[in-house]
């Protein structure tokens, strides 16, 4: 069938067939992963901003999930507060586990998951069969054999899809753009940070200066930049970036004939 719209009240026997339900839960599922995280199951994962994102914390056994909700291969998931889980000590070697989301079609459920890894080994698989198990990473837990003591790597996505709210921004305040700080606010994996810097020299037609940001990205971001003192004629204002930590901005007299010894430039970088 080429064409379909859902849902329609009725049955599949009436007219419009693949319309009208009854619709299976995986039919649901492929709406819900094309509504909320554009059809792609590798943009699903943790829904920023609800409750403590699903972060894991703990040195020791129990470790703990925060409140959280996420989208599991199209299953809406959803902890009100936060869970307990039990990590057995290793008795060989070093073990990792993985703590995840697993969507089960059997049991009909989501659930905390803890993933238990082969001592001496390296990370344990995740299960990724639509229809049967699929897991949705949340954090890997590396514990040690003479003392216990356990470590926790971040593996959370959250999710990318067009409704979600995915940004973040990093300051000293939670509601004062202006406070300077590395604190991080609407949790997700979007990063946006803003600053200015003076360029000053010996009488120029043009100029360029290095700025390396606050927090560096994982990938190379998007740099807008922008001028905040163009005294003494017109200025044009580009960014030229190649890397995660910092961006090259230049400027240029726009008549290419005025001089100028101080030159102020902004800029804003967003991305992850």
């Amino acid at each position: 069938m080429a064409q379909i719209s859902r849902p329609w009240d009725g049955d599949s026997g009436g007219a419009g067939v693949g319309d009208c339900g009854p619709y299976t839960s995986g039919q649901w599922d492929n709406l819900f992963e094309s509504a909320f995280t554009g059809g792609q199951a590798l943009t699903e994962g943790v829904i920023a901003g609800v409750g403590g994102d699903l972060a894991v914390t703990g040195a020791s056994s129990p470790l703990s999930v925060a409140a959280g909700a996420a989208w599991v291969k199209g299953k809406y998931y959803e902890s009100t507060a936060a869970e307990p889980v039990a990590i057995p000590t290793p008795t060989v070697s070093t073990r990792i586990d993985r703590i995840v989301l697993r969507s089960d079609w059997t049991a009909q459920t989501v659930r905390i998951y803890r993933i238990e890894g082969v001592e001496g080994a390296g990370v344990p698989a995740r299960e990724t069969t639509d229809g049967v198990l699929f897991d949705l990473l949340l954090y890997q837990v590396s514990i040690v054999i003479t003392t216990g003591v356990i470590t926790l790597t971040d593996e959370r996505e959250y999710v990318r899809g067009p409704l979600a709210i995915i940004y973040r921004r990093q300051g000293g305040s939670a509601t004062n753009w202006a406070t300077t700080g590395v604190n991080n606010y609407k949790p997700g994996p979007m990063k946006i940070q803003c600053g200015s810097i003076s360029w000053t020299g010996a009488p120029a037609t043009s100029g360029d200066i290095h700025v390396n940001f606050p927090v560096s990205y994982t990938y190379v971001p998007i740099v807008i930049p922008g001028i905040y003192n163009m005294a003494g004629g017109n200025i044009t204002v580009n960014a030229s970036i190649t890397l995660s930590d910092s961006v090259h901005l230049y400027w240029a007299s726009a008549d290419g004939v005025t001089t100028h010894v101080s030159v102020g430039l902004s800029w804003l970088a967003m991305g992850i």
